[in-house]
């Protein structure tokens, strides 16, 4: 992990600069530097100068600089082989494949022991959340399929500022998930790792949608491998699987011209058992269905292989969803923020989530067939700062009546909503003196005390989402919005949490308590509109 190079004084400054300086300009006599490798260095250069002259006023902690104290558990992962752009020419050239090798994985007694020969790389998509929650069916399928699991490369979202080309598209994975505590729950192996025990080729593909010669060759960019092909050089164009050059698990349509393969826990192996080694899980999300027991208590947990042999297929979901929580550096600078800002403060956390350059889009497309959508994209179009402080004040009051005093709050929003954040954080602290926090006070927080961390910087917007997700999942109550799958997998996490500071039984839904914040300040309008008309109907009697 690269750090920001601090100098204490002024005469080590001075120094370094030189012996810097020095070396810059005899490694361009010497020759041994091209233009790439040249620029590369003089940005580096540049970067530590400046590095050196910043003020450090706000690095201060305890009279010392806080040199990134981050934990960083990572060391069996190459952050590179998942932030790279894989060359779409090299796949295919004809010295590309390998000969397979024996890999194992990268903890050698997980709870969840998987065949090593048999691997599931999934390919996620859409947003960040999407992407987790794909990961967990795809695990859950592994699992049920006896097939050790790949760690897959994931996205950032398309609005994260950071992405200024393909090539800033990927996010190593271990600023989303705890890549140790995953991989001692379930076996699992890296892509790198993959590409060794297969030699570069994959065998198959678990067919859940209609599939394009596109989408497959987009597959082989994003794994850096290439599909064996059932006739070489050959290729179909088509999407069905009868006719496609590469093998589908399983190898017939998705039935009732459906556009996704749904599926229940017990059709897994029926559906989707195969001898083909390496195999990728594209787009894996909302196919595989739960049903949630009734009677056993969700709560308990696979925590040993009896538990996996006892535990029902729900039970087992929730268990894969903790192993997928958030890393542990992320935990840290979390606690760390409610330590310094809120002080440790029962606090009650909302996600507001109805942006209109992502959430909204959906209502520019024709939503007059589906009833929800058509209402919740009226709705959130009518509600303003003034409803959602309203919704907000009245939670408050519930807990208070529980002999729970709140008087903070935190908002998750996307960056787009600050300004409509700020006015809520307005009314309730006038009203009642409540104090609001946001992303922009995590931003300030995070670019005082971490500054010195230039890992966070490359994926500022994306690691800040994750914060502010584990932030609100440490509310006393939480305030989530409909149809989003940032606020569902924050009540996910708020469910299966041992912290007995949590109140997840009085959580509840931001939008559509707004709304009827808003309908009821309509009816108070139009009653006091009455009173005035009958008072004014009165006089004229008179």
């Amino acid at each position: 992990m690269s750090q920001t190079t601090m100098c204490l004084k002024g005469a080590q400054c001075g120094v370094i600069g030189v012996v810097m300086t020095t070396i810059f300009i005899c490694t361009i006599f010497s020759g041994r530097m091209d233009n790439s490798s040249t620029s590369d260095f003089h940005n580096k250069f540049d970067l530590m100068q400046k590095s050196t002259k910043r003020k450090n006023s706000e690095l201060k902690m305890n009279g010392n600089i806080d040199k990134c104290k981050l934990k960083w558990k990572n060391s069996k992962v190459n952050k590179t082989a998942y932030e790279t752009l894989y060359d779409g020419t090299a796949i295919y050239h004809k010295n590309y494949l390998t000969l397979p090798k024996s890999v194992k994985p990268l903890y050698p007694d997980p709870v969840i022991r998987l065949n090593p020969d048999k691997f599931l790389l999934p390919i996620p998509h859409n947003g960040p959340n999407n992407q987790l929650i794909g990961l967990r069916e795809a695990t859950f399928v592994a699992i049920r399929l006896n097939r050790t699991m790949v760690i897959p490369r994931f996205f950032k979202h398309f609005s994260d500022g950071s992405v200024t080309s393909r090539k800033r598209w990927f996010i190593f994975p271990g600023h989303r998930i705890d890549i140790e505590r995953y991989c001692k729950f379930v076996s699992c192996v890296t892509i790198e790792q993959f590409q060794e025990a297969c030699g570069r080729q994959l065998d198959a593909v678990v067919f859940l949608q209609h599939t394009t010669e596109n989408n497959l060759k987009g597959w082989e960019r994003y794994t850096g491998m290439r599909f064996r092909r059932k006739v070489e050089g050959y290729q179909s164009g088509k999407n069905d699987p009868e006719e496609a050059n590469v093998d589908f698990i399983p190898d017939f349509p998705v039935p009732g011209g459906r556009k996704y393969r749904k599926f229940f826990a017990k059709e897994i192996k029926g559906l989707f058992e195969s001898e083909a080694r390496c195999v990728v899980y594209p787009d894996p999300l909302y196919n595989l269905h739960l049903r949630k027991p009734r009677k056993r208590k969700i709560s308990e947990l696979v925590k040993n292989l009896e538990d996996f042999k006892r535990l029902t297929d729900y039970q087992l979901s929730l268990s894969i969803a903790v192993a997928l929580g958030s890393p542990e550096y992320i935990k840290n600078i979390s606690k760390d923020f409610i330590s310094n800002k809120l002080k440790n403060r029962p606090f009650v956390s909302v996600h507001w989530r109805y942006n209109e350059e992502d959430f909204m889009r959906r209502c520019q497309q024709n939503v007059s067939n589906n009833e929800l959508k058509k209402k919740l994209c009226q709705n959130a179009m009518r509600v303003k700062p003034e409803h959602i402080a309203q919704a907000i004040g009245i939670k408050i009051s519930d807990l208070s009546r529980k002999k729970i005093n709140i008087s903070d709050v935190y908002i998750a929003s996307p960056p787009s909503e600050r300004k409509l954040v700020a006015k809520v954080a307005k009314l309730l602290f006038e009203k009642q003196g409540w104090l609001t926090f946001s992303s922009l006070d995590l931003d300030e927080f995070m670019k005082a005390k971490y500054d010195s961390c230039e890992i966070l910087k490359l994926h500022f917007e994306d690691i800040v989402s994750t914060i502010e997700m584990e932030i609100c999942g440490l509310g006393v109550s939480f305030l989530g919005s409909a149809r989003s799958s940032w606020t569902t997998s924050v009540q996910l996490a708020r469910r299966t949490s041992s912290n007995i500071g949590l109140r997840p039984g009085s959580d509840g839904d931001i939008f559509s308590m707004s709304v009827s914040a808003m309908q009821g300040m309509l009816m108070e309008n139009e009653n006091i509109m009455d009173r005035d008309m009958a008072q004014k109907s009165k006089k004229m009697t008179k």
